[in-house]
């Protein structure tokens, strides 16, 4: 085979494969709101109450590979000056807040996210991997997280932000 038809059989391996990717990360791409949370121990069993509380959330994905995520506790009506050791704890407990950037791999339906800040130290300069599912204005992130000693499964639902009219 001499070496042009070997570029174009190349060429024409690897599109498909660029393309998928494209249109994945393009499909991540925008703000995401926070619609609900299954989490699971390792067994199948319900997570511990504790470890879910009444939430709310954005998750946002930029075109050029940076993202950032808050997801906190409903009801706090506390400021800086006037929170509570034991408020601060909830939501610390029950919130996360991180941002950095992120790498789409459509073949195994993965977005990992790099993080570069974080509430949780440990989380710092991490690689949290979580699969995806995109169903139209619909995203769904699972993953595993530690809790308490154990590993949680978690199954999260975004929805599409609408833009506000003015």
């Amino acid at each position: 085979m001499n070496r042009a038809v070997q570029s174009i059989v190349l060429v024409l391996a690897i599109a498909p494969a660029a393309r998928l990717m494209a249109d994945d990360q393009t499909s991540l791409v925008g703000v995401w709101r926070y619609a609900g949370e299954v989490d699971t121990r390792s067994d199948g069993s319900p997570a511990p109450a504790s470890a879910l509380s009444d939430t709310q959330g954005l998750l946002i994905y930029t075109p050029d590979g940076f993202m950032s995520i808050v997801h906190m506790p409903r009801g706090r009506h506390w400021s800086t000056e006037t929170a509570t050791i034991a408020e601060l704890r909830e939501t610390a407990a029950n919130g996360n807040a991180y941002a950095g950037r992120y790498e789409v791999d459509p073949t195994t339906h993965t977005v990992t996210h790099i993080t570069s800040v974080s509430m949780e130290p440990a989380f710092e300069g991490q690689r949290l991997s979580r699969t995806y599912a995109i169903n139209g204005d619909s995203l769904r992130l699972s993953g595993t997280f530690p809790y308490q000693g154990e590993t949680i499964h978690f199954i999260i639902s975004w929805t599409r932000a609408k833009p506000q009219k003015q």
